[in-house]
């Protein structure tokens, strides 16, 4: 099978590969389309993804982890899919190969870990096999992997307490920070502020729910803020854009016992606070997602309407242009690029 391999940091190819080899409790799927993710996967092709995050894993290895396939063939003990199901996250795990999720690959698998669970207990859960979930006829399958971006905000968002009462505050307008001002806008927030250095990306941001924005290139943001929220500060800010000097500055525009949730991957980098003319009380931490459980609530949003992938797709390319397409997903007009590999 054909797979996108990053050989080492800043190389990618096209090469064929063993397809991958199923057990009695996984399900091999053939992938049919999967999403440039802004953020992990072209941290990952850079060298500036921690590498610990994938149990340790050296390239070179296979790409991906926005992926949708069907299932083709079933192990003996699996209930949880069928033949014919669409599903999303398959992982390509080839030997000799590192599995970077792994869903730019023609085929990959999916595993019943509940079904594991019953005859195998001790074995450990594999972060990635809860968010290997079916999904329903009425989602298109090369249209569905734009939702799992939407379901790690919309969770996040409600992990860390927002409510419709709420001011949201989102840095970034790149394709992370326009869901989670979309997903804002879902969870009922009433006063969304949407800040990046783009005209025509802070456009798209009122497209896609935001109630103010903020040009930081010429605007001062604190000034703003405290001008959109009568001098009280923000409820919540969403840290979309990875850049840990902000913090500090972010931390002040905040209203008592408010919150500043990093989302955008910084390298892991140290940075420190400085806590003059801080609130006197606030929560600073990373995001924690839990895109299983918005699983549905997601795929209920598409079926009523409410959310449309579409309208988060750039363009649709092949797994051939893959590496041009990474070439592009900083481009003023890149919402998100879908592969579509089978």
């Amino acid at each position: 099978m054909k797979a996108l391999i990053v050989t080492k940091p800043g190389e990618t190819r096209v090469e064929n590969v063993p397809e991958p080899q199923i057990n009695e409790y996984q399900a091999l799927v053939r992938v049919k389309a999967a999403s440039i993710c802004n953020s992990t996967d072209t941290q990952i092709l850079t060298g500036r993804f921690p590498m610990d995050w994938l149990d340790g894993q050296q390239y070179p290895g296979i790409l991906g982890h926005e992926g949708v396939g069907e299932v083709v063939k079933v192990g003996g003990k699996v209930t949880a899919f069928k033949e014919g199901d669409h599903v999303y996250r398959p992982r390509a795990e080839i030997e000799g190969l590192g599995c970077f999720f792994g869903s730019f690959a023609e085929f990959g698998v999916v595993t019943d870990y509940q079904a594991l669970l019953k005859d195998h207990p001790e074995t450990p859960v594999h972060f990635n096999w809860p968010m290997q979930q079916v999904i329903p006829e009425w989602v298109d399958p090369y249209e569905a992997p734009i939702l799992i971006n939407l379901k790690e905000c919309y969770s996040a968002l409600r992990n860390i307490g927002v409510r419709w009462e709420s001011s949201v505050l989102v840095m970034g307008t790149g394709g992370v920070g326009l869901g989670f001002t979309h997903m804002a806008k879902l969870h009922g927030v009433q006063n969304v502020i949407a800040a990046g250095r783009r005209d025509e990306r802070l456009d798209l941001a009122r497209k896609f729910g935001a109630d103010h924005t903020v040009n930081t290139t010429r605007e001062n943001l604190g000034e703003r803020v405290r001008e959109i929220t009568g001098g009280k500060g923000v409820d919540f800010i969403i840290e979309a854009t990875g850049d840990a000097s902000l913090y500090t500055d972010l931390c002040r525009m905040l209203a008592f016992d408010g919150k500043l949730g990093v989302y955008g991957i910084n390298n892991l980098q140290e940075f420190s606070l400085s806590m003059r003319h801080m609130p006197a009380s606030f929560w600073f931490g990373c995001l924690a997602p839990d895109e299983p459980a918005a699983h549905k609530s997601m795929m209920d949003f598409v079926r009523l309407g409410i959310v449309r992938p579409v309208d988060y797709i750039t363009d649709v390319v092949s797994l051939e242009e893959a590496s041009e397409a990474f070439g592009r997903v900083k481009d003023t007009d890149v919402i998100k690029i879908v592969l579509r590999i089978q």
